[in-house]
């Protein structure tokens, strides 16, 4: 089976979410949508799935479209 963004987007979700963590798929924040956001009393986590790049097109794709603002 050939793995794609949403196939692995949507196990990884389930998996969080059965861990019991607050997760949000493709969360629309300042226009844009974020894969994954897992939201905590002190802290938010993005994440950014890249499966045909590596993790610095991921950071700086989260930077230029300032999901963190």
């Amino acid at each position: 089976m050939k793995i794609t963004l949403s196939n692995f987007s949507y196990q990884l979700f389930g998996i969080l979410k059965g861990m019991g963590f607050e997760v949000h798929g493709e969360k629309l924040i300042n226009s844009v949508r974020i894969d994954l956001v897992i939201e905590m009393q002190k802290l938010t986590y993005i994440i950014e799935i890249k499966l045909d790049s590596d993790s610095n097109d991921a950071l700086e794709q989260i930077e230029s479209k300032k999901y963190h603002e």
